[in-house]
């Protein structure tokens, strides 16, 4: 059994929920799941984080990321949603995307990768 962080906050989720009722419902209601359930997502998403806040078009996105256009646009209002992306400007027809290195989101998905790649087998 892991032990508690005293310095940590307890609070994993919605406390009006009664998992032994409805589990499925917790993890509906977490944004982290939502947005990550889909593995393109993680993939748009490290795309943009790589490229440091530089717009790309959503075809060099798709590219990059190996998912297809569609597949992206699938996506965007939720990525949108949660401050993961922005939309930058326009070159011709072609929106561009970036991430603000700066905001609170991006920050703590930066962070968690950081995390993650420091703690994998080497």
């Amino acid at each position: 059994m892991c032990p508690n962080n005293p310095d940590q906050p307890q609070d994993l989720g919605n406390s009006d929920i009664d998992i032994t009722t409805d589990p499925d419902r917790v993890f509906q209601e977490e944004p982290i799941i939502e947005v990550f359930n889909k593995p393109a997502n993680l993939r748009i998403l490290l795309i943009l984080v790589d490229a440091a806040g530089a717009p790309l078009t959503v075809a060099d996105i798709a590219e990059q990321a190996k998912v297809d256009r569609q597949t992206f646009y699938n996506n965007e209002e939720l990525l949108l949603e949660y401050g993961l992306i922005e939309r930058a400007d326009q070159v011709g027809n072609a929106q561009r995307y970036c991430v603000d290195m700066t905001s609170e989101p991006v920050q703590a998905f930066m962070y968690l990768y950081d995390a993650m790649i420091d703690a994998a087998p080497q």
